[in-house]
């Protein structure tokens, strides 16, 4: 038993017959066992039996008076240093049975206590075995509830596990009765789970729900409009819930082929149009979007006969303008890089464990691919390795928003001759991985087009990068987007018509405008 000893109410409320039962027993026991002690001391002439009697009574009365007065905010178990008690007074009614069977006329007092004292053994029995019973603890419709010690360790051991998953998340938890159990295993395994409010928010929280399986369902229905379920696992009496805060807006910031390369007459080291816009963009995400994280979708670098070192300066000053944002910047890899770098080169260079990852940023999971699976650029695909990653992330963030961003189209509608894109078998795998995971947007530059296609409730955005269209049927020039994501997906597209113009248009992405716009 745990809280709660101290509300015969709810003790009765329960309908609970063994556990009233057991309780009105222990009380028998305990009013008998002091009445028994106290007329004992009365008749006492055993100085130290007397000494014992007065002890035990004062311990127990001055104890009791004051545990009652506490009793809510105490554990039955707060009574082991009271353990003597009950023998004690068992040992009191086991002297006295013996005195009756003195008097042969007290049979039928001697018959009552027999019966009273196997009641008395087998519900304690019958308890132990079900209470007592720290790893399994048993009593499911206990008036008291409990949790077990194995419980409790599950219950941990599920906080660990989740939390690994999910490192840049600090972990939380609701409070519940027994959190003080779940805290004891969650501090040997070295975690820190501490009581969830909304100031915790900003720390980018993982939460976890524990509630007892009848009131589960009730529990985890007042959260959903705030939270995100991630998993949900069963353990004994009770489920536990992993949660992350939902967020109503992300914003990313997106920019793609700048194809950059020092040249030594220019005194910023690249050309005007590169430095500018970046300039120009650096400025924008800081002081105006303030986005979540920038994502920079591939061919950085020109890398065309610029390979080794050449593209390492190349990239590292570029880098160097992009460390002026005041948000997170990811690279994606695209086939330029590949041309001036090896793969590891570029993984060493941006910093990134591989060459395709994740984000998840609140309830938003940002997926980066790389398509370049043939070295030789005859075609572009998503290796099977690859696809396999990329469908157990998709499927452990089925709580997410999810996004991709992959340098390659997946899907477009505006492929020219000498255009290459994702390999057609392997662009339909992706495409179906995509609908079925329900992400909500795939985003790709490379071809210097400006496209939105939608299959299945996906929408694939082609963007265009700073100049590389000039000779396409259709220029963009300086482009950049602000992605805004919220129950679906808009963007905001930044680029010039001309040259000569000093000031960005932009356009919504969709709407009627972008549908009539020539692309």
């Amino acid at each position: 038993p745990q809280k709660d000893w101290s509300k015969p109410i709810k003790l009765i409320k329960s309908k609970n017959a063994i556990e009233i039962s057991a309780t009105i027993t222990s009380a028998l026991i305990l009013i008998f066992g002091i009445l028994l002690a106290v007329l004992k001391l009365k008749k006492e002439n055993n100085q130290k039996r007397k000494n014992a009697l007065f002890f035990t009574l004062l311990i127990s009365l001055t104890t009791f008076s004051l545990f009652t007065i506490i009793g809510e905010e105490l554990n039955v178990r707060f009574f082991i240093i009271l353990i003597f008690l009950p023998f004690v007074f068992v040992g009191l009614i086991f002297e006295y049975l013996l005195n009756l069977l003195a008097n042969k006329k007290n049979l039928y007092k001697i018959f009552l206590s027999a019966i009273f004292l196997t009641l008395l053994i087998g519900l304690n029995l019958y308890k132990y075995s079900r209470v007592y019973d720290l790893e399994n603890y048993q009593e499911k419709d206990s008036a008291y509830g409990g949790i077990s010690l194995k419980e409790s360790r599950q219950i941990s051991e599920f906080i660990y596990s989740t939390s690994q998953k999910y490192p840049d998340r600090t972990p939380h938890t609701f409070s519940f009765e027994f959190k003080k159990s779940i805290d004891y295993y969650n501090e040997k395994s070295g975690i820190s789970a501490k009581t969830f409010s909304q100031n915790d928010i900003n720390e980018h929280p993982l939460v976890f729900l524990v509630a007892e399986k009848k009131s589960a369902a009730k529990e985890i229905e007042k959260k959903v409009n705030q939270f995100n379920l991630l998993e949900q696992k069963s353990i004994g009496r009770f489920i536990i819930f992993s949660l992350i805060p939902k967020k109503e807006t992300h914003k990313i910031g997106f920019i793609t082929d700048i194809h950059g390369r020092l040249q030594k007459k220019y005194v910023d080291g690249f050309n005007f149009v590169t430095s500018n816009t970046l300039a120009f963009f650096n400025s924008q995400m800081n002081e105006k979007f303030k986005p979540g994280l920038v994502i920079q979708c591939g061919d950085l670098i020109e890398g065309t006969r610029r390979k080794g070192q050449k593209s390492i300066d190349d990239f590292n000053a570029l880098m160097q303008i992009f460390k002026k944002l005041e948000m997170p910047f990811y690279n994606v890899i695209g086939n330029h890089e590949l041309r001036g770098l090896d793969q590891q080169e570029w993984i060493n260079l941006t910093g990134h464990e591989n060459s395709y990852f994740y984000i998840d940023q609140e309830d938003l999971r940002v997926i980066v691919l790389d398509g370049n699976d043939d070295e030789d650029e005859l075609s572009y695909y998503v290796s099977e390795k690859q696809l396999q990653w990329l469908e157990d992330v998709l499927r452990q963030g089925d709580a997410f928003r999810k996004i991709v961003f992959i340098h390659y189209p997946v899907v477009s509608k505006n492929i020219a001759p000498g255009d290459k894109a994702i390999l057609a078998d392997n662009a339909a795998r992706l495409k179906n991985l995509f609908s079925e995971h329900g992400v909500l947007a795939v985003f790709s530059g490379h071809i210097e087009k400006l496209e939105l296609n939608e299959e299945n409730g996906v929408r694939y955005f082609v963007i265009p990068g700073l100049e590389r269209s000039e000779n396409k049927s259709v220029a963009w020039y300086d482009s950049f987007a602000e992605i805004t994501i919220k129950s679906e997906v808009e963007v905001k597209f930044y680029y010039k018509k001309d040259r000569e113009e000093k000031e960005y248009k932009t356009l919504a992405i969709p709407s009627e405008e972008f549908d009539k716009i020539i692309k």
